[in-house]
């Protein structure tokens, strides 16, 4: 009530101009994150899926879809998949049948509402109005925050908890400090990779609010700072060696021995490349090796080209990659506000732990020796970017000259379009391969077949397509949820008359029903052969005389289809042709549709050897 009333005494300051322009923002806030949310993006993410099935799965039985999993003992749902975030995607399932937009329902209002918990944090470290607003702006319309408030994944739910936290120990009229313990508590088990920057996060918060802002006491700011090591301590000597997540710490550089075999390998190729001398064993060493490593992985971390134009391509593919997680106009901006952060007496103990949090935040990506994904492991400090950018975009917009400040509006909001052009009319159709649209358009395939007809699909991810086909169909309810469950539990991926499996494929002439391969999916070796005159066959499987179902992108094979039934009546063509985005709505066509326009038939340009043709 008291916050309710605090708003209500802000609307009434406001002048008719600025509750006009207000509301507008919030509009195309909204609208940003709700509009066509159920058809961009085109497709779901594995990681994605695991939550939203899940979720589904909780919903209607209060576990998981083996079974086995509840949030009451903070088990992660895999080893790649965070404890609790399952249950920040519930809401969204009470509200919609559709499983894209129930999974993407309350990442939206997150998206909606972070900008403010921004603005808040923005407020109670620089305590000027103007820049609170503009934080709320940028982080409004900033194409991280975008892109994954329309998305499933868990980096946002635990960014969103975590800035609470900070946006509430920092606040100077706030008598509810004691939620910042509860809040924690939900942070740490929402995103793998942010564990470890919990306890930096909240205790040098803590310690500002305490130390300098005097808005804490002395008490608390221990309770917190106890509380976080306690936790991280607990998750790391108690729940991480119990479960499957401890497989995560064999690939860190601490124990992954493929990684230390590596690094002895560079010192001996160092050593082998140069000349004799002396000074060998200085320098060239297993801590010159690791230190060069540690620095590249760390500055990787800033990579401009990343953060302000490409994004990335080839490690998140499902992301809007012909875009930086920033707008290009943000790069100067960003450096104008840290020389204002920075050069201003009354900021210099906010600056200094907004420094150490930024400098510390690419830890998790120093410790991994998996790959360099940058946007979810950098994230946080990518969100702390905020701050400097809209201080920058402060100090411009403040300025005397009109020209100016109209000039960087009109530049932003240029930069704001393009963005939401590439989004709505680009992103749809080359993303398709990083959201795996593919298993969409199987699915719907698949739920198009006669519940009669024997299906078997080899593949050599057959949980990821039974998720997809489950997900896409709506099939998980009450009635079915029983045998899926006691399917997974035995191992069989399977759901009434569809079977997955990654089994070798068997010879095509002799199989029954419908079949679907993987192309890339191995022949099954003759009966009676050693392993090694195995080894020395070629078992790679042949399209022989099959349809395909074919990349958006570049109409590249990727399932093949033998003893169709639906399609080969329609006139099918050999490549994919995709106009308009209720095309790729593939549940909502008509079957002739469906078959012309993603059933290919490239038999035609097939070169047959004499077996295949006869």
């Amino acid at each position: 009530m008291v916050f309710l009333k605090q708003v209500k005494t802000w609307w009434l300051t406001l002048s008719f101009t600025q509750r006009t322009l207000f509301s507008l923002f919030v509009v195309v806030l909204i609208v940003s994150r709700f509009f066509l949310l159920s058809q961009i993006p085109t497709g779901i993410h594995y990681d994605e899926l695991v939550y939203v099935l899940q979720a589904k799965a909780f919903l209607l039985s209060g576990s998981d879809l083996i079974g086995t999993w509840n949030p009451w003992r903070l088990m992660p749902l895999t080893s790649q998949h965070a404890e609790l975030t399952t249950l920040a995607l519930l809401p969204g399932f009470w509200l919609f049948a559709n499983p894209l937009l129930a999974g993407r329902f309350m990442p939206a209002v997150l998206g909606i509402t972070f900008p403010f918990l921004a603005g808040w944090l923005a407020w109670n470290l620089w305590r000027e109005r103007k820049i609170s607003w503009v934080t709320v702006f940028v982080a409004a319309f900033n194409p991280w925050v975008w892109q994954l408030s329309r998305m499933s994944f868990d980096p946002l739910p635990g960014i969103w908890l975590i800035f609470l936290a900070a946006a509430i120990i920092t606040a100077r009229k706030f008598s509810h400090k004691w939620l910042v313990l509860p809040i924690t508590f939900l942070s740490f088990f929402h995103y793998q990779g942010y564990k470890i920057l919990i306890v930096p996060w909240v205790v040098l918060w803590s310690y500002f609010a305490w130390h300098w802002q005097k808005t804490i006491s002395k008490q608390l700011f221990w309770t917190v700072a106890i509380f976080a090591f306690g936790l991280f301590t607990f998750w790391y000597a108690v729940l991480l060696p119990s479960q499957g997540a401890n497989q995560r710490n064999q690939k860190t550089i601490f124990y992954d021995q493929t990684f230390k075999d590596q690094i002895v390998s560079n010192v001996m190729t160092d050593r082998r490349l140069s000349l004799d001398n002396q000074l060998q064993p200085i320098a060239h060493n297993k801590f010159q090796a690791l230190s060069e490593y540690l620095i590249k992985r760390y500055v990787s971390n800033f990579d401009f080209a990343t953060l302000f134009i490409l994004g990335e391509p080839n490690l998140s593919p499902f992301s809007v990659w012909s875009h930086g997680f920033f707008y290009m106009i943000d790069l100067p901006l960003l450096f104008y506000g840290l020389w204002v952060m920075f050069t201003r007496k009354k900021w210099h103990r906010a600056a200094f732990i907004w420094g150490i949090l930024f400098l510390i935040m690419p830890l998790p990506r120093l410790l991994t020796t998996v790959n360099e994904w940058m946007i979810f492991r950098g994230s946080i400090g990518y969100m702390l970017m905020l701050f400097p950018i809209a201080i920058g975009l402060t100090a411009l917009l403040t300025q005397p000259k009109q020209w100016l400040k109209w000039g960087v509006i009109a530049l932003y909001g240029l930069f704001i379009a393009r963005f939401t052009y590439d989004y709505f009319y680009r992103y749809p159709l080359y993303s398709t391969n990083g959201l795996y649209f593919e298993q969409r358009v199987l699915a719907s395939y698949l739920h198009r077949q006669p519940a009669n007809t024997s299906i078997t699909v080899y593949t050599s991810e057959p949980e990821f397509l039974l998720f997809s086909y489950l997900n896409y169909n709506r099939l998980v309810d009450n009635n079915s949820l029983p045998d899926i469950r006691q399917n997974l539990q035995h191992g069989q991926y399977r759901y009434d008359n569809v079977t997955f499996t990654n089994e070798c494929v068997p010879e095509i002439n002799n199989t029954t029903g419908l079949v679907i391969t993987e192309r890339n999916q191995p022949h099954c070796p003759p009966a009676g052969l050693t392993e090694a005159e195995i080894k020395l066959l070629d078992l790679a499987l042949e399209p022989g005389n099959s349809l395909s179902i074919s990349s958006p992108l570049d109409s590249g094979e990727i399932f093949w289809i033998y003893n169709d039934a639906l399609c080969q009546h329609f006139v099918l063509t050999t490549f994919v042709d995709v106009n308009h985005l209720t095309e790729l709505a593939v549940e909502q066509l008509a079957d002739q549709r469906f078959c012309e326009l993603w059933i290919k038939d490239v038999n035609p340009l097939r070169v047959f050897s004499p077996i295949d043709s006869q």
